[in-house]
């Protein structure tokens, strides 16, 4: 019967009784010139059981045997080389930061946060298709994702003038200006002759993503303002009208894209916007 020593055994005048423990348990403390290989014909095939840990002399690294006693196979767990790990799975937070080198996620699911704000206050403007500043985010690492969601919250102060259907267009391209594709439009019931100031909200994401014209937006537009049904828009009643619009397929896998949006107010729009905060969660 094989001898299991307890940890009260293992004092300095009775180590052997450790190390024979970890031989009776096949999980001997062994080393290599070199780094170890695998299989049945691998090393120490036979002699070093699940958990044995082997000392690559050579190149400074540590190995762990984590397959069977007739076919080890030896992951590298630490040393010179670094960790290298067959399946990870990294959880917790890290205060301050980390940073990984060399390492190979398979489909991970990752979680990304881009945000941007207003610069500036832009005045008497948006006759015309107006890129909005602070809208635009770029695009994450990896490229978008299916469900990965865009937000985007702005402030717009109307003069008398302007008549017009005010449009709301989400953008996507490399230019970061309104010559990217217009992916999701916006258009609301024509404005009047009214000054007015209310509060517009985009909400959109990716419902599929691809090359060609895999991907599709769904998004919607929301804008409650001071006056019922007059002045910025005439869409809805009491102050609040909502469009809603689904995308034509689109390529979304161009590199170095960016998503954000533009306001149209149409012919003698003179609008004032103070405040713009936008949003990219990526999942």
């Amino acid at each position: 019967m094989a001898f299991t020593a307890t940890p009260g055994s293992w004092t300095p005048i009775n180590m052997w009784a450790m190390l024979r423990n970890l031989i009776n348990q096949g999980t001997p403390l062994l080393t290599n010139l070199g780094a170890p290989t695998n299989g049945t014909s691998g090393t120490y095939a036979n002699q070093a059981g699940p958990g044995a840990l082997l000392i690559d002399n050579t190149n400074s690294n540590l190995y762990m045997n984590t397959n069977t006693l007739a076919s080890p196979t030896w992951t590298r767990i630490g040393g010179a080389s670094g960790a290298s790990l067959a399946s990870p799975t990294i959880t917790g937070t890290v205060a301050g930061g980390a940073t990984y080198s060399a390492i190979t996620l398979n489909s991970p699911v990752a979680s990304t946060l881009k945000s941007n704000a207003s610069p500036a206050t832009i005045a008497a403007g948006y006759a015309t298709d107006t890129y909005l500043a602070g809208s635009s985010i770029a695009i994450p690492t990896g490229g978008f994702v299916v469900n990965a969601r865009y937000y985007c919250v702005f402030d717009m102060v109307k003069t008398a003038a302007g008549t017009a259907a005010l449009a709301v267009t989400l953008h996507i391209g490399t230019a970061g200006t309104v010559a990217d594709a217009a992916i999701l439009t916006f258009t609301f019931g024509a404005g009047t002759a009214a000054a007015d100031t209310g509060t517009f909200q985009v909400w959109a994401h990716f419902r599929t993503v691809g090359a060609g014209t895999a991907a599709v937006m769904v998004g919607l537009c929301e804008c409650n303002h001071a006056l019922a049904a007059t002045g910025l828009i005439s869409t809805g009643a009491s102050g609040n009208g909502q469009v809603v619009v689904v995308s034509s397929g689109f390529d979304s896998t161009t590199a170095a894209t960016i998503i954000g949006l533009s306001v149209n107010g149409g012919a003698s729009f003179s609008g004032t916007n103070t405040i713009v905060e936008a949003e990219l969660k990526s999942y």
